[in-house]
């Protein structure tokens, strides 16, 4: 019983590109859950270390830009991935400037925690325009998470809160942006059968 739930969960009967496309949402769910402790973390202790924050972060972004990547350039990849490579990169630029500024990332954390969240909303905004053209009936819930993930970015960058610590708007903000994502994948895996049928038309 356990193993058929197991098997259902992680679409095992899935082949080829769709059981790639599933492996890769099923990742960017478990990057998700990361995001979300991470954030507890930060809630739950508030003297973590500016450099701790600053690798971390680093490190999940470059995790995601290897996906963003490997999305685009897999064998037998949909054209309709290949714009991933340059999020991708992106993503890799905005690791790299946390790993080698650890001082200067305290100065702009939200800034570069901003500018991160919203290229996922762009990206995410891409994409459900691209569903929407290829008749996949989650765009609109697609287009909802990206505009509200953008908006995340936003507020993060003008940081309206002046009764939060920096640390805590990270948290909060964290576990905000790993809901929105869990959401936002678990939707397309569940749908993989059928979104992929509609890219090989």
């Amino acid at each position: 019983m356990a193993s058929k739930m197991i098997n259902r969960f992680l679409n095992a009967d899935l082949e080829g590109e769709e059981k790639k496309y599933n492996n890769i949402k099923l990742l960017e769910i478990l990057i998700a859950i990361v995001f979300i402790i991470f954030g507890i973390i930060l809630l739950l202790n508030k003297t973590v270390s500016d450099r701790f924050i600053s690798t971390f972060l680093g490190v999940l972004i470059l995790v995601e830009a290897a996906l963003n990547i490997y999305s685009a350039v897999m064998s037998d990849s949909n054209r309709i991935f290949k714009i991933n490579i340059l999020f991708g990169i992106i993503f890799i630029v905005l690791a790299i400037f946390l790993f080698i500024n650890p001082i200067k990332f305290v100065n702009y954390i939200t800034i570069y925690y901003g500018a991160y969240l919203i290229i996922n909303g762009i990206k995410g905004f891409i994409n459900s325009i691209k569903y929407k053209l290829i008749k996949e009936d989650s765009w609109l819930i697609i287009l909802v998470m990206s505009i509200l993930t953008i908006s995340l970015g936003v507020l993060m960058i003008f940081y309206p809160f002046e009764s939060f610590g920096i640390i805590e708007i990270v948290g909060i903000f964290s576990i905000l942006f790993g809901l929105l994502t869990i959401n936002t994948s678990n939707l397309l895996r569940n749908r993989v059968e059928k979104f992929m049928s509609k890219l090989d038309n």
